[in-house]
């Protein structure tokens, strides 16, 4: 149930300078904090349910309110509260994003003593300014609030975030990313969350970004760029960070203690959070490393992108997985462009009966991308097999090649290579017969 609108009023005075602006550049060494006191008025109003029944006081005066005692919308941010009572409220104070240094034409942020109006913001960022009274103090006329609602539009609250990060380095324009660990980053590590509009204001290490999901005025426990779930595991649909199965995509990402980004669509940043997490055959799984891959319950073919897969077993950069019966190797960063393309040719001599052909050396870690056989002259009977000593079918068995016909023939299913040697690739052929002809082309990234 949601409580009456609360708009105190109350009598300001400012008591001791607090903090100067540190850094270069228009509020340089500008006061922008301070300490004041609050007398507060009552506000009587029929909710039953608020902290005193019937009325608000001091005591609901609360950290991240704002107040003004002028026009113009000149306003303070409350930031600390250092002691509060139902008649008063002593509070440390600064002039937010410093707005009314930069708006001032003597670049001053204080406001006077004086009569002054208290609002919060509401669930979008916006300044709440009702119930006015039916008489206002004499400074404050009726285009006071509008003023203030302008000042609030003018600086995106409600549908920016500005964050203080040292030494950020970032760029106008470019996706910013949140992981837990690293923080905001344009690495692509972790959850995008926006597009970055501004640099530099109020200060050099902050920056102002548009989120690509709606701001959600939650409390959530956790690190900042933890996601949050439903949890499917209580009626309703409760939040948890953890991951309830492998089809459940997150929902929410904590920005801060009191506020969450919903997230818009799959999440790139999808991890097992535990073993034993059952997936889809229908699914394509994200993953940050081959450990989470290793980590699912998987079912016949299941797709599996791990980002980061150098680190575990010699990949570069990314690689994409299909499962049969075990992990298969369907693509990486590496196979787009291969490193290897080696072409051999064969004849009747010496090849029929049953042996095997050096095709090329292999290196350690490798993956064979493709091999294709190309029949010119086709053989009586026999098939060929193409892999490893020991493992002859390892890159391409008998089913991919007909020997006996004229055509060619591909095996086009990346295998990666994981003995830590070098190697040679070898074609095994098996009961040739007749007057044969066919070329090899082995592809290996």
């Amino acid at each position: 149930m949601a409580n009456a609108p609360r708009l105190l009023f109350a009598t300001v005075n400012f008591t001791d300078t607090i903090a100067q602006w540190s850094e270069s550049g228009f509020a340089a060494n500008k006061t922008y904090r301070w300490r004041a006191n609050l007398g507060i008025i009552q506000q009587d109003h029929n909710d039953p349910n608020t902290n005193t029944a019937n009325l608000y006081n001091g005591l609901d005066v609360q950290e991240g309110d704002y107040f003004s005692t002028t026009i113009n919308a000149r306003i303070l941010k409350i930031v600390t509260i250092e002691a509060q009572s139902e008649t008063n409220v002593q509070a440390i104070v600064e002039d937010d994003d410093l707005v009314n240094i930069l708006s001032s034409p003597n670049g001053e942020g204080i406001i006077p003593d004086s009569e002054a109006i208290i609002f919060k913001l509401d669930n979008e960022g916006m300044p709440q300014l009702f119930p006015l009274p039916a008489i206002l103090p004499a400074h404050f006329n009726r285009g006071f609030a509008e003023e203030i609602v302008s000042r609030f539009r003018w600086r995106g609250s409600g549908t920016t975030i500005t964050v203080e990060k040292t030494n950020h380095n970032f760029n106008v324009g470019r996706a910013i990313y949140l992981d837990p660990t690293l923080g905001y980053n344009h690495d692509d590590n972790g959850e995008p969350v926006g597009i970055i509009e501004e640099i530099g204001y109020p200060g050099v290490d902050y920056f102002r970004f548009r989120p690509f999901g709606k701001i959600v005025k939650i409390q959530l426990a956790g690190a900042i760029g933890t996601l949050y779930f439903r949890d499917i595991s209580i009626p309703g649909g409760f939040l948890t960070d953890q991951q309830p199965n492998i089809s459940e995509t997150p929902i929410l990402i904590k920005i801060d203690d009191d506020t969450a980004l919903t997230i818009t669509g799959i999440s790139k940043n999808i991890v097992a959070q535990t073993p034993g997490q059952v997936a889809q055959a229908k699914d394509l799984i994200v993953v940050s490393n081959i450990a989470a891959r290793d980590a699912l319950t998987p079912v016949q073919g299941l797709l599996v992108f791990v980002r980061n897969s150098d680190a575990d077993i010699g990949i570069s950069d990314y690689s994409l997985w299909v499962y049969d019966n075990g992990y298969k190797l369907l693509q990486t960063a590496d196979t787009i462009e291969p490193k290897d393309r080696v072409a051999q040719t064969y004849n009747l001599t010496g090849l029929t009966g049953s042996s095997s052909l050096d095709v090329m050396d292999i290196e350690r870690q490798s993956a064979v991308q493709s091999i294709t056989i190309r029949v010119t002259q086709p053989f009586t009977t026999g098939t060929v097999t193409v892999g490893e000593q020991g493992d002859p079918d390892k890159y391409a068995d008998e089913d991919n090649f007909d020997m006996t016909s004229i055509g060619t023939y591909i095996s086009r299913v990346p295998t990666y290579r994981d003995d830590f040697n070098e190697g040679k690739l070898k074609l095994f052929y098996n009961n040739l017969t007749g007057s044969g002809e066919f070329t090899v082309l082995a592809v290996v990234a």
